[in-house]
């Protein structure tokens, strides 16, 4: 509902890094905060300097997890779900891979879906045109930590703890 949806929001700019205003919406580190809150505490925020790391590191995180990834699209701006993908190998078996296409979702599907955003969901693409959206994080009204970097909130595996006799 618009209620729950206000209080999510709220929630997330009460947890955020920098104090930005209302238009400003959340930063990663909002958002990643209700993301581990909200849906599931594996929930990492991850900073990639190239565009094919934060790809590959993605992927290899949804394959592991089976859990979505949220990407920061449009230099920030916006954010979508990354919902799958497909690849020459397995991300889980292999270093040897090459993502051929991914799934994606955005939460303004048929409110602002003119220029790209928001594709229905499902949409697939190929990193080409996914590189279109996923760009270098930039902020212009002020210098970020995670300026000039690819951010994606991504599930990490659970860690299982082995205790020795």
């Amino acid at each position: 509902s618009s209620t729950t949806q206000r209080r999510y929001f709220a929630w997330m700019r009460l947890h955020n890094r920098y104090h930005l205003p209302l238009s400003a919406g959340v930063d990663p580190q909002g958002w990643t905060a209700g993301l581990r809150h909200y849906v599931d505490g594996r929930y990492r925020l991850v900073v990639s300097t190239t565009f094919d790391n934060a790809l590959r590191s993605a992927v290899r995180r949804l394959r592991q997890t089976n859990l979505p990834v949220a990407l920061t699209v449009s230099h920030g701006n916006h954010g979508w779900i990354l919902t799958g993908f497909t690849a020459t190998a397995d991300p889980l078996t292999t270093a040897a891979f090459r993502v051929t296409s991914v799934r994606v979702a955005g939460p303004l599907y048929g409110l602002q879906s003119r220029n790209g955003y928001d594709m229905p969901p499902d949409t697939k693409l190929t990193p080409s045109q996914l590189r279109r959206y996923l760009t270098p994080w930039r902020y212009a009204p002020m210098s970020m930590v995670w300026d000039g970097r690819y951010v994606t909130v991504q599930p990490v595996p659970e860690v299982v703890a082995v205790i020795a006799r």
